[in-house]
């Protein structure tokens, strides 16, 4: 259950891509909407796994739940290789057609570039090498590349604006799958917290993670005209909104300790299993969206 990335998370993804019938790599500056809502996923997901990477790094190196966090880590530096390349190259696999759009290939530029210098770091200590300078690469450049990457996002969602897709809709995947990066971003923040890095600024970014969360999660879950977010079209989109709110009511409460308490290391692990339920129910949310 709690190896997410390990298995083919966008299966779904690639069954619409395929049924979609894309038009061949390259062939257009104007995507479908189905293109569109996928571009706009496929990054929102990478953007996750900046703090997905970070979170299981931190939570190793503390000692917690080692070989599967390796294993998460793992499968997260592959997944963002494969990302960064298809947003960029297009990948028939994940529904992308080459990127032509200067902004777009831009920021993906952008990504590229720090995420030269933040993989391996991520690869080094995973082997084992923990040194003061790799720890510290983590802990500093984390946050740049998830802007990087965020930066990729939003350019999506301004190209998908020229009329390819709604523009409720293209905010909603986009607020929906922050939600996702936050499940992790928090979980990092308390690893962090826990092992006394950063502690003061570790504190006040964590508070505002939850605060975004609990936010966004209300304005995904009854719609928001003032930001454009669409509200639940289905009953079961509602539902799995009603699941995200209660896994999320029971992390919060294991954010909140952890953040007053330094050096709690023996709440990690749990806190790291909720983490990922709270992950995955938000991840299905986003592809009720985009299926």
């Amino acid at each position: 259950m709690y190896a997410f990335w390990r298995w083919p998370s966008f299966c779904s993804v690639f069954l619409l891509a395929a049924a979609a019938g894309f038009t061949p790599v390259g062939a257009s500056n104007i995507d479908s909407e189905t293109e569109a809502a996928i571009k706009i996923d496929v990054s929102g997901r990478q953007r996750m796994l900046t703090q997905r990477l970070s979170a299981a790094t931190c939570l190793a190196m503390a000692g917690i739940d080692v070989a599967h966090r390796v294993k998460v880590a793992e499968a997260s530096w592959n997944d963002f290789n494969v990302a960064l390349d298809g947003l960029a190259n297009g990948n028939v696999d994940l529904g992308l057609t080459r990127g032509i759009d200067p902004d777009v290939l831009a920021a993906i530029d952008n990504v590229d570039v720090l995420w030269k210098s933040f993989g391996p770091s991520v690869q080094q200590i995973l082997a084992g090498d923990v040194q003061s300078v790799t720890i510290n690469a983590i802990v500093l450049q984390n946050v740049p590349l998830l802007k990087a990457s965020n930066a990729v996002v939003q350019a999506l969602v301004r190209k998908s604006r020229n009329g390819s897709i709604d523009k409720g809709l293209a905010g909603t995947i986009d607020v929906a799958g922050r939600q996702r990066m936050l499940s992790q971003k928090m979980m990092k923040e308390a690893c962090f917290i826990a092992v006394g890095l950063n502690l003061k600024d570790t504190q006040a970014a964590l508070q505002q993670s939850m605060d975004l969360f609990e936010a966004s999660l209300i304005k995904l879950s009854q719609g928001d005209a003032e930001t454009g977010i669409v509200a639940p079209t289905s009953r079961e989109l509602e539902d799995q909104y009603a699941k995200v709110r209660s896994l999320w009511t029971y992390y919060r409460e294991g954010l909140n300790v952890v953040s007053k308490s330094k050096g709690r290391l023996d709440l990690l692990a749990d806190l790291g299993l909720q983490s990922d339920a709270l992950l995955a129910a938000s991840h299905k949310a986003v592809q009720m969206y985009v299926d």
